[in-house]
């Protein structure tokens, strides 16, 4: 990657400090993805409401984020789909320590270069799948690109140039100031999910940011 990796070990200690580390991906993810089932219906708001940010913080090497993913990933993109709330994945690269060819740092890289190139929630969602099933060896860079463009994206040059790297070190850095206690972690709108405390993930999203299941 280009940023200097002693800059990222600085926001690595900085995540760790809140304890967003190892403890936190061996933790919450396992009960957040088997309470979330996939919704029958698009979530729904009135023409009139703020839309929401739905942050998802995720490491594409940490294998409870791979767990959430296939539980709560179908959700989420319902969400997106339905355009009442932005979904913002966040995905971060603490894992892999600021080792530039680490899984964690290369996998978060490629998908920031492939969310360039489409807007469409299931076509990321799809590479999304590609990069966990991967891990934890990965794959090499030219396997990401041709993964890519498989669901038609072009993330060669950006690949090469480390173009994903701004946004990974944001991410962690939006990790600090949301204040989340590990991966994979959900944000409404700066509320931190609390699967302890706060019930089935769906029906708290959709609390959080007033929507509802729309009915056909």
């Amino acid at each position: 990657m280009t940023a200097p990796t002693t800059r990222r070990l600085l926001s690595l200690t900085a995540v760790s400090a809140l304890a967003l580390c190892m403890t936190a991906c061996g933790g919450d993810a396992e009960e957040t993805a088997s309470s979330t089932p996939s919704p029958t219906s698009s979530p729904s708001a009135s023409a009139d409401q703020e839309v929401s940010t739905v942050a998802v913080y995720e490491d594409f090497a940490c294998p409870h984020c791979k767990d959430f993913h296939v539980g709560a990933g179908g959700f989420l993109t319902s969400v997106a789909q339905g355009g009442t709330a932005e979904v913002d994945y966040r995905i971060v690269d603490f894992l892999g320590q600021g080792d530039e060819e680490s899984w964690s740092t290369r996998a978060a890289n490629a998908f920031y270069c492939f969310r360039e190139t489409t807007e469409d929630p299931n076509v990321q969602h799809d590479y999304q799948t590609e990069l966990f099933s991967a891990a934890p060896a990965g794959l090499s860079d030219e396997q990401l690109i041709a993964q890519a463009e498989a669901l038609d994206g072009d993330i060669a040059d950006c690949v090469a140039q480390d173009g994903g790297s701004a946004q990974i070190q944001s991410a962690l850095d939006g990790m600090s100031e949301d204040g989340v206690r590990g991966v994979p972690s959900v944000v409404v709108d700066g509320t931190v999910y609390d699967p302890q405390s706060d019930g089935d993930l769906m029906d708290w999203v959709l609390d959080q940011a007033n929507l509802s299941r729309a009915t056909s």
